[in-house]
Order: structure tokens, then sequence, then C-alpha cells
């Protein structure tokens, strides 16, 4: 890990994210840091209630990362969360960059943190636009919507304890047959398998189903700089699949029905969010 988004958040409710969303703080860790280094973690607010984050790496190297309150209304803000956004497409894309792209995008992203960490964002706005071509490639569209299906049915696969072993086979026998034949470049028999997966998907359970919107709207809403909205629907994410991992299915599409109007509006914003668009999928 390398980088730690903190929310704020001011209220009454002894459930942090049902406050109001004040800001994040970024925490950007030095590099080469090795695993399982402790770190000292400090807080405080000046007397104009501005908010200062200390970290300290304790390695016995007295290295001291110092970062400031992001308000999301400055160039800061924008670039951090862009950075953000490509390392968690990076992470969790299915495919992966070449020997030289991966050392060139690691190299843009420390130079663009320690643009921001000298908070000097605009230096970093050209660095986060390389590292975009490199994550984006030169793919087709077809192709880069068969891999994200791909991508897609591994999320649902990761549910594997609400589906039966037939079905599970089924979508990984066609997962590997769209990535197979994506990665060829055979555009026909991509789409003719990118179509056999997609009808297989709408045999999901509607408990996964329920589970897949609320991380998809969660993306969404964070895409849109709508981090209050993100932070309750993992939350509420987390809960259901609490629910259901305990075989209790009725507590967890109760949950499900408490942010199912925020995650019918989130994904309705967003056509183009993914499978599926809307939540009319689900049910019980």
């Amino acid at each position: 890990m390398k980088r730690i988004r903190v929310p704020v958040y001011m209220g009454n409710d002894p459930v942090a994210n049902k406050n109001d969303l004040q800001a994040n703080v970024w925490l950007e860790l030095p590099e080469r840091i090795p695993a399982n280094t402790p770190l000292d973690v400090s807080f405080s607010l000046d007397d104009s209630m501005g908010l200062t984050v200390l970290v300290e790496v304790k390695d016995g190297s007295g290295v001291r990362v110092r970062s400031f309150l992001d308000r999301g209304n400055e160039l800061r803000s924008q670039v951090e969360k862009k950075l953000d956004q490509l390392k968690t497409k990076l992470e969790t894309s299915s495919f992966s960059l070449r020997s030289a792209e991966k050392e060139r995008w690691e190299e843009l992203y420390g130079q663009a943190a320690r643009a921001l960490n000298e908070n000097n964002p605009s230096a970093a706005v050209p660095l986060t636009q390389e590292m975009s071509k490199l994550t984006e490639g030169d793919k087709p569209v077809w192709k880069r919507k068969a891999l994200s299906l791909c991508v897609y049915t591994e999320n649902a696969l990761y549910h594997s304890y609400l589906l039966e072993a037939a079905q599970i086979q089924e979508l990984k026998r066609l997962q590997a047959a769209l990535r197979a034949v994506a990665e060829r470049d055979d555009e026909v028999a991509t789409l003719a398998k990118h179509q056999e997966l997609d009808k297989a998907l709408d045999k999901l359970p509607g408990a996964v189903v329920c589970l897949l919107n609320c991380q998809i709207a969660a993306n969404v809403a964070e895409d849109s700089r709508r981090l209050a909205d993100a932070d309750r629907l993992r939350t509420a994410q987390k809960a259901i699949e609490s629910h259901f991992r305990a075989s209790d299915f009725n507590r967890g599409f109760d949950k499900y029905d408490e942010v199912r109007e925020l995650v019918k509006e989130v994904l309705d914003s967003d056509p183009g969010a993914g499978k599926p668009s809307s939540d009319d999928r689900v049910v019980r």
C-alpha cells in the first residue's frame, strides 16, 4: 500500500459515514518501506480548525510524511482522485502492462505523488495523463468491453458461496473462453463469446446481483465525487454480505432495501457503468 485515503466526517451520529463528509486526507507513504513496518499516524487541529496529519515511519529512519486536508474543491483534490483511480484501475484490470510499461508507470506514479506532497498539483497533471494512456492502451472498444465483462465475472465469482457448483464452473469456462479470443484479437469470436457470457450472467442469483449493484454504484459515486454516497454504499455492501454469509437472507435484502433507491439513482446516472444497469433484477 502506497496511498491511504482517510475520510473526515462531522456530526453526532455514532456511525461515521452517516454524518456530513467534510474532507479527505490523502497519505502518501515513502518508497521502499518493507512490509509490516509500523506507522505512527497523528492528527492535529489548529485554531482555525485546519487539520494536519503526520505519519512517522517507525523503522528507525525518522522519515515523516505530512499531508493536509482535501475538501474536494481544488486542483490538488482532482489530481489526488485521478491518481487513486488510476492505481485502482491498474490493480483490478484483467490485463497487465509489459515490463517496460510497468516500470514507466511506477516512475510516473512516484513523480506525481511527490509533486502532490510538495503541493504542486499542476506538475502532476501531465504525469497522470501519461499514466492514463498507459493503462488504457490502444485496445478497441469491443476488446475493452470484453475484458471489462471478464472483470465483472471475476467479481461475481468472488461471491461463489451464493452460487451452485455447476454455475461456478460454467462462468469460469465462459470467462476463460472470452478472455482467450479477446487476447487473440478475434473480434467476431469475441462478440459471440461476450454475448454467451452476458446471458449466463443474467442468471445470477438476486443476492449476488444486489452485492454487485452496490459495488458498481459505489464506484460510480466515487468517480462522480459523491464520496459520502460512495462510503454509504460500501458500508451497506459489507453489511449485506455479512448477512448473506450467515445465510440470513431476509436481513441482507432488508439492508439492501435501505440503499435501493440510492443504488438505482447512481446507476441510472451512468448507463455505461456496467452490468447490471439498474437494480430491477434483484429478487428475494
